[in-house]
């Protein structure tokens, strides 16, 4: 489990392998515990932006065809990561994540 924080926002907890992919697609790999200065918020919420422009939308595969549940997909698990970037950048926050 990751932890993001920032303040301004609640703190968002996401799987290890998911918050993983999310870092390396911010350009920030996988290190823990680590940060983004507040002058960088932007770059990485751009970087992850970019790098969900390269995944499709519908990214899940079907797991159960009778009950049609889905997993769930990259660009869902990245919404709250990525309000979390937005809500530092209006605040002039650092992230950092644990």
């Amino acid at each position: 489990m990751i932890v993001f924080k920032t303040k301004g926002h609640p703190s968002i907890t996401m799987l290890g392998d998911h918050a993983a992919k999310v870092l390396e697609m911010m350009g920030y790999g996988h290190e823990t515990p680590s940060a983004i200065g507040a002058d960088d918020v932007s770059k990485a919420l751009q970087n992850l932006k970019n790098s969900l422009a390269h995944v499709p939308l519908d990214n899940a595969r079907e797991i159960d065809s009778e009950d049609a549940q889905r997993e769930v997909s990259l660009h869902t698990r990245a919404l709250p990561i990525i309000e979390l970037l937005e809500a530092a950048i209006v605040g002039e926050e650092p992230i950092r994540w644990e």
